[in-house]
């Protein structure tokens, strides 16, 4: 089962991790997840944005900014959930399309 877990930053800021907590990287890689109303929401284009839920709160993932964290950054943040399996696949294969478009297309 795929769970991608939830973060927030000392700032409140929230990140969905996309690589594996098992693995040993030196870094960590994140997505930024915005809050329903949030100003980047409304720069943003609505299809390069993910909406996922985060128990009875609408987040929207740009799952084109990528962002690493070195390994000491990483565990200052603190976890807040995990997301729901069917949420978590979504954002990921958004993630997907774009590379693998990008190699095939």
């Amino acid at each position: 089962m795929t769970h991608l877990r939830l973060f927030e930053d000392l700032r409140t800021r929230l990140f969905v991790e996309v690589s594996s907590p098992q693995a040993t990287l030196s870094r960590t890689i994140f997505l930024p997840a915005f809050r329903a109303g949030a100003p980047e929401i409304a720069n943003a284009k609505h299809s390069e944005l993910v909406k996922i839920s985060f128990g009875e709160e609408s987040l929207f993932v740009p799952y084109l900014v990528i962002i690493s964290r070195n390994e000491s950054v990483r565990n200052g943040y603190r976890m807040v959930g995990l997301l729901e399996e069917t949420d978590s696949i979504n954002v990921l294969n958004h993630i997907y399309d774009i590379l693998a478009y990008s190699a095939f297309g």
